[in-house]
């Protein structure tokens, strides 16, 4: 099913995390069901023919999500924020945040952490995701209240409102409906559609799943195929607002634009389902693979010094660093100096001799 040209030209996209502020007093963070406005609905691990569909490569970055892509990296989007040292909690564990890889083509981040995560999602590696079944992870609002049109003097369900934020991550279900090219700048993106005929698990996106997991069914196992980033559901009952922001299965009878340009969408015979979107991570592969296949290498230990013990600490751009034998030399100083190693990993100074006027310290 297509839409009209015009429907096309006007819905809206949006960044899942750029209008919380406007839409609640406090910031949003689930999944939106077909079938169900239950805020307990699918909040624990999906089982039986959904078991291992990638909950347990789910963890939660902030007030959103990443998800584990290699022992030492998840990956998430940039406009959800986040902070160096900010806490990765993943299987009820800390992981801090030490690095950033930022795509350059797209919102994708990739963020490596201290210590070792213990399990992390495979990626789509074929371009065969149209029609594939899909199961979408976040931590968006909850189902809201109903929003009707008014038709033939009687109302009409359209879908629902976005809710109250909880901070609940919950599971539901969809299939690729499409891949959009050159969206937003070069981005490739998979689409689905809130279709009405999905059941009752049917999955639609509201704010704070941006940075969530769309997991692909690859025969008996699963693979992380998109990253949930934007949707519509930028709304008016009229051709002079006010917006409403909702989960729609059918936005025929609904304005999209904006004010003051609200445009109607026709009502059709057949449903006009909203749609969201998630950056293809097939696109991206060989960038992915490019950051979470380096070593430690690439991020060498860096010794820092201060004439305090409580610093401040700067770098000493002269240190030589011995990776292999887990060493760091200066020249010898005559003034007191404070030493810090700085590294992608947590390490501990065990050691430190000076001879023929080089400081040498050992760390493990």
């Amino acid at each position: 099913m297509m839409f009209p040209d015009h429907t096309m030209k006007m819905l809206k996209v949006f960044l899942l995390c750029l209008f919380l502020g406007a839409l609640h007093p406090s910031t949003a963070h689930a999944i939106i069901l077909m079938g169900t406005g239950d805020p307990q609905a699918n909040t624990t691990p999906p089982t039986g023919e959904l078991a291992n569909s990638g909950w347990q490569w789910v963890g939660k970055w902030g007030k959103t999500s990443g998800i584990a892509i290699a022992p030492k990296y998840f990956i998430t989007v940039k406009h959800v924020g986040g902070n160096i040292l900010d806490p990765f909690i993943f299987q009820g564990q800390s992981y801090s945040a030490v690095r950033f890889y930022d795509d350059p083509e797209t919102d994708i981040r990739i963020v490596l952490v201290v210590g070792t995560l213990p399990q992390y999602a495979s990626l789509q590696s074929t371009p065969d995701e149209l029609g594939k079944r899909a199961v979408a992870i976040g931590r968006g609002t909850q189902r809201g209240d109903p929003l009707f049109t008014s038709e033939r003097a009687s109302l009409v369900l359209k879908g629902w409102k976005w809710g109250l934020p909880d901070a609940v991550m919950r599971w539901g279900e969809n299939r690729v409906s499409g891949i959009l090219r050159n969206l937003e700048g070069g981005v490739e993106t998979l689409f689905m559609r809130f279709d009405q005929s999905g059941g009752p698990n049917e999955a639609h996106v509201s704010p704070g799943d941006s940075g969530g997991g769309l997991f692909l069914q690859d025969g008996l196992s699963w693979k992380l195929g998109g990253l949930i980033n934007t949707t519509e559901g930028f709304y008016s009952l009229g051709p002079t607002g006010p917006a409403v922001s909702a989960a729609v299965f059918d936005q025929g009878g609904l304005y999209v634009g904006g004010n003051p340009s609200w445009q109607l969408i026709p009502d059709t015979s057949f449903d006009q389902p909203a749609r969201f979107f998630c950056i293809r991570v097939f696109a991206r592969l060989e960038w992915i693979r490019g950051v979470i296949g380096t070593t430690r290498s690439d991020l060498p230990a860096q010794l820092l010094v201060s004439s305090k013990p409580n610093g401040p600490f700067i770098e000493r751009t002269d240190a030589r660093v011995d990776a292999a034998n887990h060493t760091v030399s200066i020249p010898a100083g005559a003034a007191q100096e404070f030493y810090r190693i700085k590294s992608s990993r947590l390490v501990t100074i065990n050691g430190v001799q000076v001879q023929d006027g080089t400081v040498t310290l050992t760390y493990d």
